[in-house]
């Protein structure tokens, strides 16, 4: 089995939780370092998870001597496309992100287009499909007690680009990943497009899948 060396920018809440992902799947992966612009919280987040490792503000200047085969960065969606370039320059194998991939429908094209050429493969981070709960009403799903699923209805009060891709990520996934064959969408409000991740107040979404069942998506404040 593979081992690959591993960095992360970021030592927020959600760069620890990648930081101790790495960790805890040493057979895996090998934690090399870690960087972020504000260092007392970086030595802050390490002594969380109780490690030692060399400490970078530059991320450049981390990818440069550390060379790792995985990037993984915990930041603001405004700055994905240039990370993803950075890692891509300095020849990494994979790149791991947060949601949203990028805030606009022309930077995801980028970050995918840019990636292929490169023969990057990059994840974005929707984790909760791992954990016992989701994977018991995954079972509960397939199992046919429910009888036959026609419609998933996913909605959450937080607001479109922070929750939208997880509940279109999960649903696809309950049902199996099908196609799909149309979309409908409204939004509402202007309340939210100044926020750090840039939504309308309220989002809906309505899916048609291929085998005839659909999906329905709500976020936002109504």
């Amino acid at each position: 089995m593979s081992k690959y060396t591993a960095v992360v920018l970021g030592a927020g809440w959600r760069g620890r939780g990648h930081m101790e992902a790495f960790l805890a799947n040493g057979d895996r992966f090998d934690l090399r370092a870690v960087c972020d612009l504000d260092l007392a919280r970086l030595e802050s987040t390490l002594k969380t998870v109780n490690v030692s490792l060399p400490m970078y503000r530059d991320v450049d200047e981390m990818l440069e001597k550390e060379k790792p085969d995985v990037f993984c960065f915990a930041t603001q969606p405004d700055a994905r496309l240039e990370l993803v370039r950075a890692g891509i320059r300095h020849g990494v194998k994979a790149i791991a992100y947060e949601k949203p991939m990028a805030t606009s429908l022309l930077e995801a094209k980028r970050i995918c287009d840019e990636c292929d050429r490169a023969g990057v493969k990059q994840i974005v981070c929707h984790q909760h499909k791992y954990g016992a709960h989701w994977r018991k009403v995954k079972a509960l799903s397939d199992s046919g007690a429910l009888g036959d699923v026609k419609m998933v209805h996913a909605t959450s009060k937080g607001w479109f680009f922070h929750y939208m891709t997880h509940l279109v990520d999960y649903a696809m996934w309950l049902r199996g990943y099908p196609d799909v064959r149309w979309v409908t969408g409204h939004i509402h409000g202007r309340g939210k497009l100044a926020d750090t991740h840039p939504s309308p107040d309220y989002v809906l979404g309505h899916v048609g899948f291929e085998d005839d069942t659909r999906a329905m998506f709500e976020c936002g404040v109504m």
